[in-house]
């Protein structure tokens, strides 16, 4: 019997709003791909600036093997809605995308789809990426977890652990068992990581194959500046994990098995305290004599710091903690 060598389609999407600055060195970088065969969408979020005019002219003068498509919103969805209608849109078996001010290197669909398709149990697959600044110098290569080991799924349900969706790709299944992101997530990289994790492996690349800008749009801070995120912005950055473990959740509901208890009360655990903290950095509320109760009963003190440390502004912590 002759072997099947056909290679799957793959999508490759750029989603973008108001990223008109960038948006031409992202569109070439999905135009230079290797992989065929590629479906490449150009997808703008009701952009008010000229990104979906750069994406319409650069797609009519595009002469090259790839096919291209152009979508855009009819009002702006945010982060979860956008990515909704591109997997609905998309036809490849395997999806990957760049936003607007990022730059995929040549070889990263290749690569990607060399890795998921050399073991049916692997769902997603990600890499490191180098963070660039505004005019595409590099700043620093930003290594990842990686998320191959058998404990990685205990660690996305347990701490937020991630996937980097700057860097990554996935078979298109995953949402066909799960079904679209809810609107108010803003962490889609927590949220992959669970479908795929619990559903099969995350492959890993240990190589650079994205360029990460930093410095605008929604990546104003390098992902190694974390407790600056944490200080200037606690109410964004604890929606991030609030919306992903609420997300997680749902989700459970979808699988094909159910997780055990344990598991799920991990979750809810999870979503109580961040539930807890987004109330209380909204209302700006006096939070040292409760810290300072809890840290009285000696079994709690370890976890309670632990927590603590992840989302409080260090100086703070330091504060209350003392």
């Amino acid at each position: 019997m002759e072997k099947n060598t056909e290679r799957p389609l793959i999508t490759f999407a750029v989603v973008a709003y108001n990223q008109a600055r960038f948006i031409r060195e992202a569109i070439n970088g999905a135009f230079s791909q290797t992989y065929q065969p590629l479906e490449i969408i150009l997808s703008d979020d009701c952009s008010t600036d000229q990104t979906f005019e750069i994406m319409q002219e650069m797609a009519a003068e595009y002469e090259g093997p790839h096919k291209v498509r152009l979508r855009k919103n009819l009002k702006n969805l945010g982060l979860a809605g956008h990515i909704n209608g591109v997997i609905a849109a998309s036809a490849g078996e395997i999806i990957s995308w760049a936003a607007g001010d990022d730059i995929a290197l040549p070889n990263r669909t290749e690569i990607f789809v060399e890795k998921l398709l050399a073991d049916p149990g692997n769902i997603g697959v990600h890499s490191n990426v180098v963070e660039i600044d505004l005019i595409g110098l590099p700043i620093r290569e930003r290594l990842h977890t990686n998320l191959e080991s058998t404990t990685s799924f205990d660690k996305v349900i347990q701490r937020g652990q991630s996937v980097i969706t700057q860097s990554h790709a996935f078979r298109k299944s995953v949402f066909d068992v799960f079904g679209p992101f809810r609107a108010d997530l803003t962490q889609e990289g927590i949220a992959m990581a669970f479908r795929e994790c619990s559903l099969g492996k995350v492959a890993f690349v240990d190589q650079c194959l994205t360029q990460y800008r930093i410095g605008c749009g929604v990546s104003t801070y390098s992902g190694a500046d974390i407790n600056r995120r944490r200080s200037s912005e606690p109410i964004k950055f604890t929606n991030w994990y609030l919306s992903a473990f609420q997300q997680m959740l749902d989700d459970s509901k979808n699988l094909p098995y159910q997780l055990s208890s344990k598991q799920i009360n991990i979750i809810k655990k999870n979503i109580a305290f961040y539930t807890n903290l987004l109330e209380i950095n909204q209302e700006q509320r006096i939070i040292t004599p409760l810290v300072r109760n809890f840290f009285m009963k000696p079994r709690d003190t370890k976890s309670l710091r632990a927590a603590l440390r992840l989302i409080l502004p260090v100086s703070f912590y330091r504060r209350i903690a003392s």
